[in-house]
């Protein structure tokens, strides 16, 4: 696939709440790429419902390595791209007001859509 969920951290807490994620080849898009969690059906079970899409076509291009990070932290902040050990670690703010991975169970879903047809309705 190009790039795996490594961990999702912090829980609950909007300031830290964050998903990190490693590209496993070279040349990766990263516009290629949507990140989803799920919603729960009333008695608790997972939904095939998605929600919070973060798309990442709406960034800059980056193109990823093999050994590269994005992470991805749920409020607001400054983005900015720092090396360590050779790989870049792109941080990424989606900037919003509340947590989304704030339920036990909360599924990450990263899905890659190399094709995809937008039109404004």
């Amino acid at each position: 696939m190009g790039l795996e969920i490594v961990d999702v951290e912090n829980h609950g807490d909007l300031s830290t709440e964050k998903i990190t994620l490693r590209a496993t080849s070279n040349n990766v898009n990263i516009w290629n790429y949507l990140l989803t969690d799920t919603t729960y059906r009333g008695d608790g079970s997972i939904s095939n419902k998605l929600r919070h899409v973060f798309d990442f076509d709406c960034l800059d291009a980056i193109i990823l390595n093999s050994g590269d990070y994005v992470v991805l932290y749920t409020g607001k902040g400054t983005d900015q791209i720092v090396e360590n050990s050779g790989a870049k670690i792109y941080i990424i703010h989606w900037g919003l007001n509340d947590t989304i991975w704030n339920k036990d169970g909360d599924k990450a879903f990263l899905i890659k859509a190399e094709s995809r047809i937008k039109k404004a309705v």
